[in-house]
């Protein structure tokens, strides 16, 4: 998480905008490896969704037997008040 955390922290730094309420999507291999990354619907295309996205693609989970496990979690993004 703390790569997601250092997205954020850029985030409140420099802003894009974006606020609100946003959900992860991803699915894990077996190998623990995620793939099929998307976050949305209010950091679509934008730079801290795509910060998001790449810290997420470097994340492993623990390897298991299986098919491909669907994962999905909210995250609330607020700018600081000023």
């Amino acid at each position: 998480m703390g790569g997601v955390r250092h997205c954020l922290a850029q985030h409140a730094r420099f802003g894009d905008g974006h606020e609100g309420r946003a959900q992860i999507y991803l699915k894990v291999r077996p190998s623990g490896e995620p793939f099929d990354i998307f976050v949305g619907p209010i950091l679509e295309e934008s730079i801290l969704g795509d910060c998001m996205k790449s810290e997420i693609s470097a994340w492993r989970f623990p390897s298991f037997s299986g098919p491909v496990v669907p994962v999905d979690f909210p995250l609330h993004v607020r700018l600081p008040r000023k």
